[in-house]
């Protein structure tokens, strides 16, 4: 039995003795096998009983799976098969305690990027080759373990309105993807000409009302938006949302009313 590492010369590894009447033997390569790191194909020479050689035999490689984690992705490649003709190939993830198929690889199809996934959550992969022979048994690689990362900024939120409700206070609203790594929101408020002051942090949801008084007055809002991976990848502000503010005056004794009022701003 010849084995070759990473496409290196084919080394004899053993031999196994013949046993009149077996005509299929099963090996196991257990000599400093590192199935994870390298890529392995072997060769198999028979030997008469005079000790005359034969040729190799048809080279046959495992299914060599290999991976590198990205930002809340992972990418995977795989050499494929080699020894007989394959139909297609299953890329496989371990979900609920069991082998899923996560896609279907056609032949030449030799990598793949699984996006977008939770940042720091092991994830596991194996490839099953489907034989195009129903004689033939499927091949299987060996797993592998990848935990994707987060090192991106989220975006500024964008937030859609910043509104009075009568007697209660300010509701704010903005856009948040419920599939993407965004789990902290901070509202912020400024009054009149004044700093921006914290208000609160808001956990997975799109919707704030601020319970502030008067009602009526010329706010500044703005959101941040933190990645539930890292807290210190934080957003810029969103625009800011200035809300109206208006004012009355009936003019005297005259039957009219003047009503004035600052504009809207943020969109």
């Amino acid at each position: 039995l010849y084995r070759s590492v990473d496409g290196a010369a084919f080394s004899q590894i053993d031999s196994v003795k013949h046993v009149n009447g077996q005509k299929i033997y099963t090996y196991t390569d257990n000599n400093n096998v590192e199935a994870i790191n390298k890529h392995y194909c072997y060769a198999i020479k028979a030997i008469d009983s005079c000790g005359n050689v034969s040729r190799f035999s048809d080279t046959f490689c495992p299914i060599f799976l290999s991976g590198k984690a990205l930002n809340q992705a992972a990418e995977l490649q795989f050499a494929p098969f080699n020894g007989f003709a394959m139909k297609n190939y299953d890329l496989e993830t371990w979900i609920h305690n069991a082998w899923q198929v996560l896609s279907i690889q056609n032949i030449g199809d030799t990598s793949y990027v699984d996006t977008p996934l939770s940042c720091y959550t092991p994830r596991y992969y194996r490839v099953v080759g489907n034989p195009s022979s129903i004689s033939k048994q499927a091949t299987y690689s060996d797993s592998i373990m990848l935990i994707p990362f987060d090192t991106i900024h989220p975006v500024p939120p964008v937030v859609y309105t910043a509104s009075s409700v009568p007697g209660v206070g300010y509701s704010i609203k903005w856009h948040w993807d419920k599939k993407s790594a965004i789990k902290y929101f901070e509202i912020w408020r400024a009054a009149g000409g004044g700093p921006p002051k914290f208000i609160k942090t808001v956990t997975y949801d799109s919707t704030f009302l601020d319970s502030i008084l008067p009602v009526n007055n010329n706010y500044r809002y703005y959101v941040i938006a933190i990645d539930s991976c890292d807290p210190t990848l934080r957003s810029k502000p969103s625009l800011i949302q200035s809300t109206m503010k208006v004012a009355v005056n009936n003019d005297a004794c005259r039957p009219q009313v003047f009503l004035t009022w600052s504009g809207y701003s943020g969109f």
